[in-house]
Formats: C-alpha cells, structure tokens, sequence
C-alpha cells in the first residue's frame, strides 16, 4: 500500500480561494492523503467553506488558531501530520490532478527525501503568466537560489527530514527560502526532480508574493537567517557566495524602502 501523504494548508482570510485549493487536493490520482487545512484566525468565510468539505471526506481536519502568520501556521501542521511525506499548499493556490502521483513516483524511483517539480504561474482568471523549472538538477540547489525558486509548496519532503526542525517564526518574509536551506543543509537528504508541472500559482491582488512590504524590520530578520546559515558553512562555497549576494539584495531592498 502506498503511504499516507499529509497536505498541509494554511489559510487566512482566502474565501474566494480555498474552494479549488481543496477540491485540488481531494481529487488527486494518488488518494492515501490527510488533508490538514490550518485556520490562521480567518475572520471572513474561510472557514465555513472549509467545513463544508469536512462531512464530505473524511480526510480533511481543520485546527482553527490564532493568527501568527504563515509560518506558524505551517508548523503546526507539521507537528499534527501523520503522513511519511508532506506536501505544502498554500490555500490560495491549487495542485494539478496528478501532482503528488508524480512527486511519489519520482521519489521511489531516486530514493529522495525531497523531490521538486516545475510550477505554472497564471492570474485569477486562468491565463498563463509564467513557469519555473529546474534547468541544472546536478546543481539543485545553486540553481533553487539563482532563480529565487525556493518556494516549498508543491514539494514531497520526508517527514524525518523536520526532525528537530528549529526556525525563528517570527519570520514573515523569506519563510520558504529559510525553511529549505535548513532541510537541504541536512547531509542525508537525497533531492530529486520532475519537469512536468506540479504546483498551479494563482496569483491575484491580495497574494503575499504581489505584496512588497516596507517594514524594515522584516528583512533585518530575514538577513539575521541567512546570516546564520552562512557562518554555519553548511554548503560548498558557491552556494555561500550566492547567498551572501542575496543578503546584499535584501539590504539593498531595505534602504530603498527608507
């Protein structure tokens, strides 16, 4: 029997979303899954909707929490799971029909802890605006921070690999950049890699991703992480090097947006 695969949802005031996201994940090809959609302190619709779906599968649990934000919510869902793998789905968005098929196939067939696929950006209405891809699998990881293709969500992550998972969430920009150098930086994570399509951004007025944000002390936060990750000297020089510019953008960032 195939093994169980939690999906992890965090909303926040998404009703005009969280419909597709979830019957994204319900229909999947691949069905031994746990659906546990995080309520991050909703305090529009998101919620009935949610639990409109609930006496429909059984698969869906709902935790209603305060909000303190995407990361926090994320961790929550991460410590209830069940799953031998996770998948994050950020409830604005939605998966393709057979996305976590594609994912486990690829992860049996290599032998990985953590397995990226390509992902399809279009706007509300449908309209394709761009993709993302991996062009240097053998460079997986140079390649992620390049591209600023660091987005967790529509990957496979073994469970064991947030083992002891540690991470300041007081963290609001920068979440998935941090939270996959940390799961890349462990030696015993095999990373593998599918072209065909797995993660469907949506992107609308209210996205976090459409939001610059210009409190300074986020990105000091942010910086703080990275900071930390360099001196640990986890990965080889090139790597360091790429995120020491990427500091170097952030702070860029900071001062124009004094």
């Amino acid at each position: 029997m195939n093994p169980l695969i939690s999906i992890i949802i965090p909303v926040y005031n998404i009703e005009k979303h969280i419909g597709k996201c979830i019957k994204s994940c319900i229909h999947q090809t691949y069905t031994n899954t746990e659906i546990i959609i995080i309520n991050d302190g909703s305090t529009d619709n998101s919620l009935h909707i949610i639990n409109s779906f609930i006496s429909k599968d059984k698969r869906i649990k709902t935790i209603t929490k305060k909000n303190e934000g995407l990361l926090a919510a994320r961790v929550t869902g991460i410590t209830t799971a069940k799953g031998l793998y996770i998948l994050h789905v950020d409830g604005d968005d939605f998966l393709p029909f057979n996305a976590i098929e594609l994912l486990y196939k690829k992860a049996q067939a290599t032998n990985a802890l953590y397995v990226k696929g390509a992902a399809t950006h279009i706007n509300e209405n449908g309209s394709f605006i761009s993709s993302l891809s991996i062009s240097e699998p053998n460079n997986f990881l140079n390649d992620i921070i390049t591209k600023h293709y660091w987005s967790i969500c529509g990957c496979l992550i073994h469970k064991s690999l947030y083992n002891n998972f540690s991470i300041n969430t007081s963290l609001s920009i920068g979440e998935d950049l941090i939270t996959t150098l940390y799961l890349l930086s462990q030696k015993r994570c095999v990373t593998s890699y599918t072209n065909e399509s797995v993660y469907m951004y949506v992107y609308h007025k209210n996205s976090m991703t459409n939001k610059p944000t210009k409190n300074n002390r986020k990105y000091f936060i942010l910086i703080q992480e990275i900071d930390k990750i360099i001196n640990k000297k986890f990965f080889e020089e090139k790597i360091q090097n790429n995120l020491k510019h990427l500091i170097i953008q952030y702070i860029l960032t900071e001062i124009n947006l004094d």
